[in-house]
């Protein structure tokens, strides 16, 4: 009655496991947003707002919205895969935003 149980039950040792060191998420106190340490998810964040803006009911020909490169406001109209325009004719590379608000 002392049988061992086939290898295929058998839990295996993959040893050190290191999954949570690629991301870090924590809470700024100061401006209570979450600080992203990953780029990959900083820009997938960035895009996500911007559809979010430009998918809203309430937006229509344009969008008054402060981006976070040079902390200044721009009112947006358009958008193309990696620009953002203002309705100044001015383009915003996307790679180049830190943040986006709308107002």
């Amino acid at each position: 009655m002392n049988k061992k149980l086939p290898n295929i039950f058998v839990n295996k040792n993959t040893g050190i496991v290191k999954n949570n060191e690629e991301f870090y998420y924590g809470k700024d106190n100061i401006n209570n947003e979450t600080k992203i340490i990953d780029n990959n998810m900083k820009d997938i964040l960035i895009r996500k707002k911007i559809d979010d803006i430009f998918n809203s009911s309430s937006f229509i020909y344009k969008a008054r919205v402060i981006i976070t490169t040079n902390d200044k406001e721009y009112t947006l109209i358009g958008r193309d895969k990696n620009k953002l325009l203002t309705i100044d004719n001015e383009t915003i590379l996307i790679s180049d935003v830190l943040d986006i608000k709308k107002i």
